[in-house]
């Protein structure tokens, strides 16, 4: 099933395409300087907009079309590039031959000036303009996050299998130089290849890990829809209590996109949402920073009652839904408990009889409950995972495994290329738009999840195209 989300870049040309005819030039002026604010540098559309002064009356039906037209160009290049790096991801991930002892070199982006990962053969960069960075457009380099061993046999596999993308990075150089600029794949196993080969800076190393990237946790073919489920009844005082509110803060943060819409109730003696958005709402800066600070204040006090909170987080997806309030693709309920309440798998299989919501459960019990089985049984029985969590040092796994099996089971639905929203590119580029697209191999009946690939697309230069077209006048 395709996703509206995955064609959100180009949202603003059917809002232009609705507007009336005989707006007047200051009319025009501030309603593109609204809908284009968050995809094209405004000193772009300034431009444009003073080239056409000369006009008391400006066409605006032919302004949308024209920018579709130019922006749809655009960006179909991008999802082409895109396309071709996953065509060459399946090739290469099916013809490797798995090794335990094999001989590997690759370059290390960690290292300064980068080296190959044996610390001998240098690499040379060249300093490029366009990439405000010294880089090698022949190579792509490897990131490790510092609690990844190169040494694991997984590991040392996955870098050599993502090897066969160079030629694909290489291509859509070649031929889209102009608007794309970095091209990524990374992998559940923490391997993250960039093209072009270039050093990561040393103050972004330290916390460094592709899967907690934004663009490699966003949704796979389309966004999500999620209710958080937050126990906070007493059982959970102490320890408990601290681990949960960590699992789920550190959730919002990497699991959470900004293309997904979300929620979070309270279940103590009566469900109540935690913020004032009592519907799904996009997950956008200010709605996660609410979310978080709710979380972070949560206390432990009472009874839980998960009857109630179910019944409200199911009506909270047909009231959202009812609202266009909903990305309209996946949908989930994400438990975090220590399994205390009453049972509400029967309740669930009712409010749940197609299984079109997914239930995670991360139980923080030492011990196993009374409930503990049937908590596992309502995660399996409705597409979702069981996951306990004792520790600190679990709650990354844990976060990774649910990553993992969230991203699985894609053969009942075509796969759509996920669009972020434009963002300020930390290599100084200014504002881009990332395109991902999750890379699946296997049969109709068991298919694996291997890794995510992305492109980032410059929206100034997107702005250019649109300045220097010369085919509106």
């Amino acid at each position: 099933m395709s996703c509206l989300y995955a064609l959100r870049p180009l949202v603003f040309v059917l809002l232009l395409l609705s507007a009336p005819c005989n707006l007047s030039g200051p009319q025009v002026r501030n309603r593109i300087f609204s809908y284009f604010r968050t995809f094209i540098d405004a000193d772009i559309i300034r431009e444009i907009y003073e080239a056409n002064t000369h006009r008391s009356k400006l066409d605006t039906q032919a302004l949308g079309r024209y920018v579709g037209q130019i922006t749809g160009k655009e960006f179909y290049r991008a999802i082409s590039a895109l396309r071709n790096i996953h065509k060459r991801a399946v090739q290469s991930y099916r013809k490797h031959k798995w090794n335990k002892n094999m001989n590997l070199q690759y370059w290390d982006g960690f290292t300064e000036p980068m080296r190959a990962n044996d610390g001998t053969t240098p690499i040379k960069l060249t300093h490029y303009e366009r990439y405000s960075a010294a880089v090698s457009l022949t190579e792509s380099a490897i990131n490790l996050p510092t609690d990844v061993y190169e040494n694991w046999t997984e590991v040392r596999n996955t870098i050599q299998w993502t090897e066969g993308l160079d030629k694909a990075f290489v291509e859509n150089n070649d031929k889209h130089s102009d608007t794309i600029f970095w091209q990524y794949i990374g992998t559940p196993q923490g391997v993250m290849r960039t093209y072009p080969a270039t050093n990561i800076p040393p103050k972004e190393q330290i916390n460094f890990d592709v899967r907690r990237r934004p663009w490699y946790n966003a949704g796979i073919g389309c966004p999500k829809d999620v209710i958080l489920l937050i126990d906070t009844s007493g059982s959970l005082e102490g320890f408990p209590s601290r681990l949960l509110r960590t699992t789920a803060i550190k959730f919002v943060k990497e699991i959470i996109s900004d293309t997904d819409f979300v929620t979070a109730i309270d279940v103590g003696h009566e469900a109540k949402f935690m913020t004032c958005y009592h519907h799904l709402t996009r997950a956008n800066k200010i709605v996660k920073e609410k979310l978080l600070d709710a979380i972070a204040a949560s206390y432990p006090n009472g009874t839980s009652n998960w009857d109630d909170a179910f019944k409200v987080a199911f009506k909270t997806f047909e009231t959202s839904r009812s609202i266009n309030q909903t990305t309209g693709c996946e949908k989930a309920i994400v438990i975090f408990t220590d399994e205390t309440g009453q049972p509400v798998d029967e309740m669930v299989a009712a409010l749940n009889p197609r299984k079109e919501v997914r239930v995670f459960v991360f139980s923080f019990r030492r011990n196993e409950g009374l409930y503990t089985d049937r908590l596992k049984g309502l995660a399996c029985s409705n597409r979702g995972h069981y996951s306990k969590i004792l520790y600190f040092g679990q709650i990354e796994a844990a976060l990774q495994r649910l990553v993992q099996i969230g991203n699985s089971p894609l053969k009942d639905r075509e796969v759509q290329p996920t669009w972020s929203n434009a963002y300020k590119d930390m290599g100084g580029f200014g504002l881009v738009i990332t395109v991902t697209l999750p890379v699946v191999v296997g049969t109709s009946d068991s298919e694996r999840y291997v890794s995510k690939i992305a492109n980032n697309n410059s929206v100034s230069l997107l702005g250019r195209c649109l300045n220097n077209d010369g085919q509106w006048q």
